[in-house]
């Protein structure tokens, strides 16, 4: 997979939870969005989710990769399109904000 110079300092993880994201969200919308929550991306990572334990280790992994996202300038929150899934913009090229920090 090639990636873009400012993807490479992500980490391994935060580049597969846009990657995933990327192809999850809804292209018919102007500007992509994601919406599809915390657990299709944990799930794609590999994490178990059985017990509560677990769930919390994956929530919390992905929450650490989608700062990191925002961080860069990659992706935008949003709104709260239900409790607990939040919307994300996925800023490609002619959509770039500057990061922040």
């Amino acid at each position: 997979m090639l990636v873009r110079s400012d993807q490479a300092a992500l980490s391994a993880t935060t580049r597969l939870v846009l990657l995933r994201m990327a192809v999850t969200a809804h292209d018919g919308d102007e500007e992509p969005r994601y919406h599809a929550g915390w657990i299709p991306l944990a799930l794609f990572l590999g994490y178990p989710l059985g017990s509560a334990k677990e769930r919390d280790t994956a929530k919390r992994a992905v929450k650490r990769a989608l700062r990191e996202l925002v961080e860069a300038g990659l992706v935008k929150p949003l709104h709260e399109w239900e409790k607990g899934r939040r919307v994300y913009l996925l800023l490609l090229d002619h959509h770039r904000i500057k990061p922040t920090g």
